[in-house]
């Protein structure tokens, strides 16, 4: 049976090393596509901004706005009068007649308020005008006749009447409220709407469009400043974070509530809309510049509920509020009170009356202190989450960045959203940080499993691959880093060990009823010596048999490999005497006496090491003339009857072991001598008197041998065989040198022969 190594041309070598190269370049492929899919889907999110991917933005958005709300500034002077619980209980149920409005306007006008806007819509005549009473009483009542007549109920004050006179004193703005559909009756001519003038007429195309609206009674809407509407907008989670600044109503186009109060307040200036493309940029209301998005929408910059803004209705009438609180203040009315107010969810409030948003709107307008959206922004999104996509590609191609792809990703991703930070919290700009950076995230995570993945089959195949050679520990190694491993083979220098069972032939006679005892005979022989093996870092590259073929410093590098495999050699023996006593013990019991001997031989050069078959099936090895050189070796450890017989490279890398040269020897199939050695011990065995006696005496003997001498030579034989104690095993090499000088004396050798032994067997 042969011991050398397995063979494996360069054209298998070359095939297996492209088809690994494919492999890698397919695995390198999907990753590639998965990161370009994925970065290419952020981009066109970011970039056409469908729904899902808005609300998620807004989310976003608000908890900015949490994070640093806009600062409530009291100075403005935006005030909420509330038609509250305690005005409800001091001037009766709601709704009120319009006289008792007009008072409220008359009390506001004497406080010195700017403008006044109102909340609710008073679409119908007020009912309780004296005229309007009569005429329900004599409706409902059969035979009812009104205590005043035609002539003097004409003359009666009408309540609508009186509040059109008090409108008249001081700005105000009257609401109305936009409908989906024009129902009939309800959609009256609106009066008193400003003028806004479009940069570019084709642009109102982008206002809210709506057939109609409820709006206030003709008379109303003559005497106010400005008739507005009062309808936000409502994003589909519920949450009111913007309102349309104009609507297009039939073909009219009407102000939002805040516009068209904080134009009153300022003496109606001219109304213009800039354009941006597409659609509109901004709104402005004399000096006032409002940004708003393509669609005409202002953005709420929420500060919270604040009750400061709040001045109960009874108090204005009673004239009881602070003088300082209403002078030169733009004032909202509405109804607070349960069961009339109109709730709305904004960013930092789970509900505020619906007149505090506009309330905000209008501070907002005049603090200058806005959100704006810019028309750049999702082209930069987009631009950035495809920018970000590149360098991961380059990253996993060809790693000129030196950081892992999700590296890369989670830095970049951080990046965006401190730049999204920055621009809200100093220039009140709202960026995407969520589309790029979970774009990004996703395909770094991707990458990373696909790589986890790819990874984890190498490290299996490199488990699979050399489990049956190496320790678990030197496994594990290669598997956590399989770049260490160099596939298709390599060169290097290695040291190599073969051991064999002796008198193998004898054994198996002995089990030749019995195949199944000497497989196990075998298993616990193999056993023992892979451990003594492995546990020094030793690679096994085959089982011939009863023979173990391993070498060291492949394929994790040991500088020490010649030290570790002379170990090994040495601890193979002693686990063999334990061995022996555990079989002698079964042995005896079974009258059946089996002895195991094992030659060693250990040689250190260089050969090629790495995957070495056919395409169908390789397995790692090595290759190399010293190889062959270390199965001779142990071959000839019986020749000359020692345990472990090293080569001269190994003795020179192991002067710290008891190592005994033995002979000059051209082993078979090599014309080339080497010196060999006879491996004995450790240092302690090495430094000993009787081992440096013993190595004096061959010294001697070996060079009387090689000279002739014969005489001399016997004489040293003797001197070595009484100096070698009997576990040396030396005995047998005695005897073969006794054996060759009486043959040599018998027919000498040529004069000019060099003591080379040249062995006929391997």
């Amino acid at each position: 049976m042969s011991k050398t190594a397995n063979t494996a041309s360069p054209a298998q070598a070359l095939r297996h090393s492209l088809h690994r190269r494919i492999n890698a370049l397919r695995n390198k492929a999907i990753r590639l596509g998965v990161v370009s899919a994925l970065a290419i889907a952020g981009a066109c999110f970011a970039w056409y901004e469908p729904q899902s991917i808005l609300l998620l933005r807004e989310w976003v958005w608000d908890e900015m706005v949490r994070a640093k709300p806009r600062e409530y500034v009291p100075d403005l002077k935006v005030r909420i009068v509330d038609i509250d619980e305690a005005s409800l209980a001091a001037h009766g149920q709601w709704p009120w007649p319009r006289a008792r409005i007009a008072r409220l306007i008359d009390a506001l006008h004497e406080y010195g308020a700017r403008a006044v806007a109102f909340d609710v819509i008073f679409a119908e005549p007020d009912r309780t005008s004296l005229s309007r009473v009569f005429e329900a009483l004599q409706q409902d009542v059969p035979g009812y006749t009104p205590p005043l007549d035609a002539v003097t109920l004409a003359t009666q004050p009408d309540n609508d009447a009186i509040l059109a006179a008090s409108m008249t004193k001081i700005p105000v703005v009257l609401a109305l409220s936009v409908e989906e559909r024009a129902l009939p009756g309800t959609s009256r001519k609106l009066e008193n709407l400003p003028r806004v003038k479009f940069e570019r007429r084709k642009d109102q195309r982008y206002l809210p469009r709506y057939p109609g609206a409820v709006s206030a009674l003709p008379l109303l809407q003559k005497h106010a400043a400005a008739n507005a509407s009062i309808d936000p907008r409502v994003d589909p989670d519920g949450i009111t974070r913007r309102a349309p600044l104009l609507f297009k109503v039939g073909k009219r186009t009407v102000p939002a509530l805040a516009l068209a109060l904080a134009h009153a307040a300022d003496g109606n200036g001219k109304i213009t809309v800039q354009t941006r493309s597409p659609g509109l940029g901004s709104v402005s209301a004399g000096t006032r510049r409002i940004p708003t998005d393509r669609y005409g929408q202002m953005r709420l910059y929420d500060s919270g509920s604040n009750k400061d803004r709040y001045i109960s209705a009874a108090e204005v009438l009673a004239k009881t509020t602070p003088g300082e609180i209403l002078k030169d203040a733009i004032v909202i009315v509405g109804t607070g009170a349960e069961g009339l107010n109109d709730l709305r969810l904004t960013p930092l409030n789970n509900w505020v009356p619906g007149m505090e948003t506009h309330a905000q709107f209008v501070e907002q307008i005049l603090a200058d202190s806005h959100l704006s959206r810019p028309a750049w922004g999702r082209g930069a999104e987009a631009a950035g989450a495809a920018l970000i996509g590149v360098l991961l590609l380059l990253a996993i191609y060809v790693n000129w960045l030196k950081f892992p792809p999700w590296a890369i990703a989670v830095a970049t991703s951080g990046i965006f959203a401190l730049a999204a930070w920055i621009a809200f919290a100093e220039f009140r700009v709202l960026l995407d940080p969520l589309v790029p950076a979970a774009a990004l995230l996703c395909a770094a995570a991707l990458d990373r499993f696909l790589l986890v993945l790819e990874l984890r089959r190498e490290r299996s195949a490199v488990r699979g691959a050399f489990a049956r050679y190496l320790a678990p520990a030197v496994v594990e190694q290669l598997a956590e880093n399989p770049d260490r491993l160099t596939l298709g083979g390599e060169r290097r220098e290695m040291t190599f060990l073969f051991c064999d069972i002796r008198g193998f032939t004898a054994i198996s006679e002995q089990f030749r009823d019995n195949p199944e005892g000497l497989t196990n005979l075998i298993n616990r022989f193999l056993t023992p010596m892979t451990d003594e093996i492995m546990s020094r870092g030793g690679t096994i590259d085959k089982y011939m048999g009863d023979c173990i073929m391993a070498f060291w410093n492949a394929p994790l590098d040991d500088p020490l490999h010649a030290l570790h495999a002379s170990e090994a050699a040495l601890a193979m023996q002693e686990s063999l005497k334990a061995l022996n006593a555990e079989i002698a013990a079964a042995a005896q019991a079974a009258n059946k006496p089996v002895t195991i001997k094992a030659g060693v031989g250990l040689n250190t050069g260089n050969c090629v090491v790495g995957n070495m078959g056919s395409e169908q099936r390789f397995d790692y090895s090595v290759l190399g003339d010293d190889v062959n050189l270390a199965s001779r070796l142990e071959g000839q450890s019986k020749t000359y009857g020692v345990d472990i017989l090293i080569g001269e490279s190994t003795r020179a890398a192991t002067p710290n072991f008891a190592a005994l040269e033995v002979d000059l020897i051209a082993v078979k199939g090599r014309a080339a001598a080497v010196q060999v050695h006879a491996l004995l011990g450790d240092i302690a065995l090495r430094d000993s008197a009787q081992f440096k006696d013993l190595t004096a005496a061959q010294s001697d003997l070996l060079s009387d041998y090689r000279a002739q001498r014969w005489d001399a030579a016997r004489s040293n034989v003797a001197r070595c065989r009484e100096l070698a104690p009997a576990e040396w095993k030396l005995d047998a090499l005695y005897d073969l040198y006794d054996e060759r000088i009486s043959a040599f004396e018998s027919m000498p050798p040529d004069k000019d022969w060099d003591g080379v032994y040249v062995a006929e067997s391997k």
